[in-house]
């Protein structure tokens, strides 16, 4: 997936690759990734998101930014995504009735080519979705995350959490949550909500945690193997 990526979404610098990740330098971009998602990505500089409040409307609410990568097959996140060391704001998501909610939705790559986030930082995040919300990644499969940071809230019914809702064979190293975490159900954590075979590396989650059903935790609901 991510050694032959499809050209960039339009007005990105860059070709996907993992030498020339497209260049992500404003809100818009990161909404368009969700139109290559076999790409990868860098962020050019920090991103205010505070816009999202007012996108989507739906006869009721606003929306706010839709995901990248869902559930479907075809509609995963398989990429990386270099953050630089640069920060994305504000980034508002209301989503109450959807599966699989974060920056990154759905990331799925295979055994042997893990999605890799590195240095992205998000701030003041008011993320809300259903089942597998988390503030990076909302459900991740193979994926790594290095050197990452979550502030805000994070809510969902289960299997939520800070940085990710719900992984398997996750590596989380060097970041950290400051952010408070509601579930309606169980498998809420700080850090990670739901996870098999994860290892957790020099990481911390600050911040209230709450849930009404089984497995609620400071730093993860359930995991297995590594921790």
């Amino acid at each position: 997936y991510v050694v032959d990526p499809l050209p960039c979404p339009v007005g990105m610098a860059g070709n996907g690759s993992v030498i020339e990740p497209c260049n992500v330098t404003n809100c818009t971009d990161l909404q368009a990734m969700r139109s290559c998602l076999s790409c990868n990505y860098s962020l050019g500089g920090d991103v205010d998101c505070s816009g999202t409040s007012t996108w989507n409307w739906n006869g009721s609410v606003y929306e706010g930014f839709l995901p990248v990568g869902n559930v479907t097959s075809g509609y995963r996140f398989v990429g990386r995504f270099y953050g630089n060391g640069y920060v994305v704001s504000d980034l508002f998501i209301n989503r109450p009735s959807m599966l699989i909610v974060g920056l990154f939705g759905y990331a799925y790559v295979s055994a042997s080519e893990h999605g890799r986030f590195y240095d992205v930082g998000l701030d003041n995040i008011n993320i809300t979705g259903d089942y597998y919300v988390g503030g990076l990644v909302g459900s991740g499969h193979y994926i790594d995350i290095n050197n990452s940071y979550v502030t805000g809230s994070v809510s969902g019914d289960a299997k939520v959490g800070g940085l990710v809702g719900r992984g398997n064979y996750v590596d989380i190293n060097n970041s950290y949550v400051v952010a408070n975490v509601n579930g309606d159900g169980d498998r809420i954590g700080g850090l990670i909500g739901d996870s098999t075979y994860v290892n957790i590396n020099n990481s911390y989650a600050i911040g209230n945690v709450n849930g009404s059903g089984d497995y609620i935790g400071g730093l993860v609901g359930v995991g297995t193997s590594g921790i």
